[in-house]
């Protein structure tokens, strides 16, 4: 069975690839070509300490998927405000995830041709503004292109990062890759609690009130923009140029020596299907079982701080028991949690949903490394269609989903269990993947 280096050679820039990275858990030191260093001053910031250009990173990622949640738990509030059907608002807030997450390959080739961190700044920029602005729509096809403006941004704002991150301390780039990936993952968590907390306040909505998250995002997204900007490999200038585009990209991800990463795409969508399906559903299962606003805001929040947990302690057993089946397991056991959570009516079905969410983070930041191991030379390519393209198909998906569980034919709950049944030919998948090879 083929292997994945974890330790591989530096390849050559493709037509389309950023700087190897080959990150892989605990990966013990560079793998690509050293950073090339300007003569010209990288700015009055350059030569800070590398763990500040990880936290400014992490910071925004964390800011940047707060605001990218806003909306979410917020959905049935939009139906009810806008008098939709819920595959109506399910239809009219995904089509953000165009660029918030579907783009994000092609958004990823652009970001390459400039300077990461401002395109980092620029993104978290868009994001906060555009989001926060989500609750004074005054009319659903406004809420629409709030969100796609705001998703342009985070689509800018997650490969820029993501293939910046591991050319910082390029020895520890699974151990900072599990920070930024677990920042973003706690941003998500945070938004849920506290967005419907601050639209309730004495427990009457006012979706009006969301503009006045703005701010502080806009603020943050400045100092992202300034700080980062000199951070190793964030200039265009001091890496390896791609010179190709969304065409190669395309012709590269169809290639024989791409089909583990095809298999391993399969993967990671039907992870994702599964968990925005249930993270979707959440509003309306709440209003259906009578819980408050606040009470599905924090069992959406409550599962994406379990996955940012999960994420974490997968970075860490990765060094620790066979990658393989650290991931099979991630995979196969969440399935009867959220189906547990599908059936059971009451708040404790969220502690099933919590526990779902942890063992669905193990793996989660070990999906990227995994994938860019397998082709190191296209970091950016891979990072968008591991932590975009993936997550917005899914996302595009949710109408139908929705349109399926209004019919008669399974109704919310067991349409939530045929998703959830989904990891089952997932887990099967893992099986087939390529082993890692110990360094």
């Amino acid at each position: 069975m083929q292997k994945i280096p974890t330790n591989p050679e530096p390849a050559p820039a493709s037509v389309s690839s950023v700087p190897p990275t080959g990150t892989g858990p605990r990966g013990p030191g560079p793998v690509g070509p050293a950073i090339r260093t300007s003569s010209r001053s990288a700015g009055v910031l350059a030569g800070l300490p590398p763990t500040t250009y990880v936290l400014a990173f992490s910071l925004g990622h964390f800011a940047v998927d707060f605001y990218a949640a806003l909306a979410v738990p917020l959905l049935d509030e939009f139906r009810k405000s806008f008098r939709l059907e819920e595959w109506q608002i399910l239809a009219y807030t995904s089509t953000a995830t165009i660029f918030g997450s579907l783009l994000q390959p092609a958004l990823g080739l652009v970001a390459d041709r400039f300077n990461r961190g401002a395109m980092a700044g620029l993104g978290l920029l868009l994001a906060a503004g555009f989001h926060s602005l989500s609750g004074v729509a005054p009319h659903p096809l406004v809420l629409t292109l709030f969100l796609t403006l705001g998703g342009l941004g985070v689509g800018l704002f997650h490969p820029s990062t993501a293939a910046a991150i591991t050319q910082i301390v390029p020895g520890r780039n699974n151990l900072f890759m599990s920070v930024f990936v677990v920042s973003g993952m706690t941003g998500l968590a945070a938004s849920g609690i506290a967005v419907t907390r601050f639209v309730a306040p004495g427990g009457v909505v006012d979706l009006g009130r969301t503009w006045m998250l703005g701010p502080a995002g806009i603020g943050l997204a400045l100092i992202v923009f300034f700080v980062t900007r000199s951070a190793p490999g964030s200039r265009p200038e001091d890496r390896p140029r791609s010179p190709g585009g969304l065409q190669s990209a395309v012709k590269d991800f169809f290639a024989p020596e791409f089909k583990p990463v095809r298999r391993l795409w399969v993967i990671a969508f039907l992870r994702a299907f599964a968990i925005i399906a249930f993270q979707s559903f959440v509003p309306f299962l709440a209003a259906e079982r009578q819980w408050s606003l606040v009470v599905g805001g924090g069992a959406i929040s409550a599962v994406l701080f379990f996955l940012g947990i999960g994420g974490l302690a997968g970075g860490y057993l990765a060094d620790w028991m066979n990658a393989r089946r650290l991931f099979f397991a991630s995979t196969f056991l969440p399935v009867p949690c959220l189906v547990a959570f599908a059936m059971i009516e009451g708040p404790a079905s969220i502690a099933f949903f919590a526990l779902a969410g942890f063992f669905i983070g193990l793996a989660t930041p070990l999906t990227v490394v995994m994938a860019q191991e397998l082709q190191p030379g296209k970091a950016g390519l891979i990072s968008g269609l591991f932590l975009g393209f993936a997550w917005g198909v899914s996302g595009l998906c949710m109408p139908v989903v929705g349109r399926i569980a209004q019919s008669d034919l399974l109704g919310k709950s067991w349409t939530l269990v045929a998703v959830a049944l989904l990891l089952f030919p997932a887990s099967w998948m893992v099986l087939r993947l390529p082993e890692r090879e110990k360094a």
